[in-house]
């Protein structure tokens, strides 16, 4: 664990907060601190920030922490188990926390498709396309198809939202209620924070259902299960917060619900947040049945589960 702590002094004031850190430490990067933003590692009068763009004041006390480790390019082991579904011109994967559904802006990173076609001669020769996304630590299912038309078929059901899917969320709270719904408007994921905001005018229709699948009160823990009407960027989790739920390991919208757990579950809630696309539906061809397909949940989430008591649907 490598640990650095300081106070601003008058010749960074009103600085953003990685040029900053660039600038008080010489053999860290601006993309550095962004990865190190990104796994929660800096603190800033001992509260995490995960905005870089965030003004530093004179005065201000920084704590930055970090495992050199987690900052690297990950490595994934393909598991031919990931492929749920393969026929009739579609893939259905399980794609594990962290392996970007597309391309991202590192040129030296992997992602589904680049993976797949790596690691499998089968996949290789098709020019898959994908059908939708997931957040890059959202695991669960996901849809290619094998052509643009195929993706087409796809994508129009989803927008006449004929495809249903259901996700899980392990989140710190306990529900007033068994069953409930979150309706409203989101705006684009913004360049400067890259989160989403809840707004009253303009924006994007979203709408969730939710079902408290099982509850843990020593804990202060919940199972949700997790119905999206719509489909909007970061929807699940920004309307997980506005139902007064944190979504564990979730840097972005989670820590003001956080709450103490146990050591062991220390690693385990810091990964990667515990949100599963465990189950879609959809129809593969013109006059066919819709077909149900199960994901089963990422090592950690089902550990998670096992230490809260709780069975994974």
């Amino acid at each position: 664990m490598q640990t650095h702590s300081f106070v601003i002094s008058h010749r960074h004031h009103e600085q953003p907060l990685d040029l900053a850190l660039v600038a008080l430490l010489p053999d860290f990067s601006r993309r550095k601190v962004r990865r190190i933003l990104d796994h929660a590692g800096i603190r800033i009068n001992d509260k995490v920030v995960h905005i870089a763009s965030w003004k530093v004041q004179t005065g201000d006390r920084i704590s930055v922490s970090f495992e050199e480790d987690t900052l690297s390019l990950r490595t994934f082991t393909y598991d031919p188990a990931w492929i749920l579904y393969h026929r009739d011109g579609y893939l259905v994967v399980n794609k594990p926390p962290h392996l970007p559904s597309q391309q991202t802006k590192n040129p030296k990173g992997t992602h589904v498709l680049k993976f797949l076609k790596a690691q499998d001669p089968k996949l290789a020769p098709t020019p898959w396309v994908l059908c939708h996304r997931l957040d890059q630590e959202t695991s669960g299912a996901l849809i290619l198809a094998a052509s643009n038309p195929k993706a087409t078929w796809i994508t129009d059901q989803f927008k006449a939202r004929t495809v249903k899917k259901k996700y899980w969320a392990l989140c710190y709270g306990i529900p007033a209620k068994k069953d409930w719904e979150v309706k409203g408007h989101l705006s684009v994921i913004s360049a400067h924070t890259g989160r989403v905001s809840v707004v009253k005018s303009g924006g994007r229709s979203a709408h969730t259902r939710f079902r408290c699948v099982a509850s843990n009160e020593a804990l202060g823990l919940s199972l949700i299960e997790c119905e999206p009407l719509t489909g909007r960027s970061h929807q699940i989790r920004i309307h997980l917060q506005e139902s007064r739920l944190g979504l564990v390991g979730d840097k972005k919208y989670g820590m003001a619900f956080r709450k103490k757990l146990p050591f062991a579950w220390g690693k385990l809630t810091q990964d990667h947040h515990l949100l599963h696309a465990g189950w879609v539906s959809f129809c593969p061809k013109q006059g066919g049945l819709h077909i149900d397909i199960r994901a089963p949940f990422p090592p950690n989430f089902s550990l998670c589960c096992e230490m809260a008591g709780f069975s994974v649907p």
